[in-house]
């Protein structure tokens, strides 16, 4: 549409300036001042088609696709930073002991797999570390278990659980106190105790609605205690 607005002025343009230098009256001076009026006037106007077809040769948003590429790479930078930032800092280990070496906590025993319980028997399905934190993960009946061990001066509660009970109370198992958190009075959730310069924890967690509630009692949270260094 600009095309043809602009091709139409020049014929307009040009067909002004040949009436102006054809008029009979006009003197040859004048003729050729018109002549030289009516190139002037070509040229401008040719210049002016030509910057027109050249704008609408160029493709659309040219300039806006120059910069997608640049915007995807930064993104993808940023992705890559991103996951780089929160990588999983756990490996698995094939032992309590391995995982407890590998975390430089040094021994690491839990109860052998197996062990009676009242609720039924303890299995272990899993051990990993990170730097100064080792972990044995199991279950205990048809509750999921969770014990760490840490070095203290890291933190007196290495459990990372960070859940606000309604209960906590303290309880004395073998030579440790140990002091415990659960929703129901009376009802181990967490424990946390200390021996020499280790922190350790347990976490238990019910299945489906118990989730919230279930907890360990007392004889079965002392088994764990003193079956763990």
């Amino acid at each position: 549409m600009k095309r043809k607005q602009l091709l139409t002025m020049a014929a307009v343009v040009l067909t002004a300036s040949i009436i102006a230098g054809c008029s009979g009256k006009a003197s040859g001076a004048e003729k050729t001042e018109a002549k030289d009026d009516t190139q002037a006037s070509s040229a401008a106007v040719t210049e002016l088609v030509d910057e027109e077809l050249q704008e609408e040769a160029e493709p659309a948003g040219s300039e806006q696709s120059a910069e997608e590429p640049q915007a995807a790479s930064t993104e993808a930078q940023e992705a890559a930073e991103g996951e780089a930032q929160i990588a999983n800092p756990w490996q698995e280990a094939q032992t309590a002991q391995e995982a407890g070496e590998n975390a430089g906590v040094g021994y690491f025993k839990v109860p052998e797999d197996g062990t009676e319980t009242g609720i039924g028997p303890l299995n272990w399905y899993g051990f990993q570390y990170m730097e100064n934190l080792a972990e044995a993960d199991g279950a205990i009946g048809a509750a999921d278990l969770t014990v760490r061990k840490g070095l203290k001066q890291e933190s007196e509660d290495v459990s990372g659980d960070y859940t606000a009970y309604a209960y906590e109370w303290d309880q004395t198992a073998g030579d440790w106190n140990v002091h415990c958190f659960g929703n129901e009075e009376g009802s181990t959730m967490k424990a946390v105790w200390l021996s020499d310069n280790f922190s350790y924890s347990f976490i238990v967690r019910g299945q489906g609605d118990l989730y919230d509630t279930f907890g360990l009692e007392a004889a079965d949270v002392e088994l764990i205690v003193s079956s763990t260094e």
